[in-house]
């Protein structure tokens, strides 16, 4: 009796395990989490939204103020990057255009896929003039990926250790001291051009020093985005970030306080400013302009040299 009850529990684990396997698809490792779960077979796996595909969602700014079918083409493309593969199915049948904001909102957006070398060029396979796949280049293999993936989240999550218990004005600061203390700003370095140029190697440019900033920021919990614009000086642009503070958006650019062998003190010269500050010099690029509604960030109230006026002022007041 007792073998039959044990045959029979047996047999129903089985069955169980089968339409498991059926309604979810084979067991996998999610990339970037670990976390072991059922996938959906592909053709359910593109009815879900992308806010469960993509992590941090709410808080990357271009992929929630995509239109649905864009985000949905947006998450296929991140799954297929997680996974280091190198031509992506798209869902839809898209316009080259189309494909190249998904893309750079993926670049901006999401600092977690250095192993994606953005500055390279990605193919993309048409038919009838539709895109139907990308090929995308990746600048590291899985190996070093995760790796280097395990070691930017220990920083980030140090970061977060340090600046607990105190204000997001103070935390955003911190973040901005720590980072510009760390990254000399290069050109040339070895992935130079993303975070983990920026947080292990510690010498990147402008694109590199504000994902990473976009990356801490978003580990705090305080909302940032990449902004990039035109620069006289160099065709591929300048980026900066966009961090909200108590509510209120402030433009915040690191770069011209990172590290350099000639510099003995930071200036602050563009600390939580307004956009005009930014875009006499650096005009917003005009895709970006025309395709977002982005945040307008019209006070200077929390800049540092606005800040030191007023604790001078209030210190040493006019006799």
């Amino acid at each position: 009796m007792k073998n039959r009850r044990r045959r029979q529990v047996r047999i129903f684990a089985l069955l169980v395990s089968v339409l498991l396997l059926t309604i979810g698809g084979s067991p996998r490792i999610e990339p970037l989490t670990g976390t072991l779960h059922f996938g959906l077979p592909a053709a359910a796996a593109e009815e879900l939204p992308a806010a469960s595909l993509i992590p941090h969602f709410a808080d990357r700014f271009y992929l929630r103020n995509m239109a649905p079918e864009l985000q949905r083409d947006a998450a296929a493309i991140y799954q297929g990057i997680a996974v280091f593969e190198d031509e992506i199915e798209l869902p839809d049948k898209l316009d080259s255009g189309r494909v190249e904001r998904i893309i750079n909102a993926l670049r901006y957006d999401c600092p977690e896929l250095f192993q994606v070398n953005f500055s390279g060029r990605y193919s993309m396979k048409t038919r009838n003039g539709e895109v139907h796949a990308v090929r995308i280049p990746y600048g590291m293999g899985k190996g070093e990926y995760d790796r280097k993936l395990a070691q930017c989240r220990e920083i980030l999550a140090q970061l977060a250790r340090n600046t607990e218990g105190i204000s997001r004005e103070e935390a955003e600061r911190y973040v901005y001291e720590s980072l510009t203390d760390w990254i000399t700003y290069s050109t040339d370095a070895p992935h130079c051009a993303n975070a983990s140029g920026a947080l292990l190697g510690r010498a990147a440019k402008c694109d590199g020093i504000s994902l990473a900033m976009k990356w801490a920021m978003e580990e705090l919990g305080i909302p940032a985005f990449v902004i990039s614009g035109q620069d006289p000086g160099d065709p591929s642009g300048h980026a900066w970030n966009c961090v909200q503070i108590d509510g209120i958006w402030y433009d915040v650019d690191l770069t011209n306080d990172s590290a350099t062998a000639g510099r003995s003190m930071k200036i602050y010269p563009a600390y939580n400013v307004w956009r005009e500050w930014m875009t006499r010099m650096y005009p917003v690029f005009p895709d970006i302009a025309a395709y977002y509604n982005i945040p307008a960030s019209d006070r200077m109230d929390r800049s540092f040299h606005f800040s030191l006026f007023w604790m001078r002022h209030m210190l040493h007041p006019a006799p």
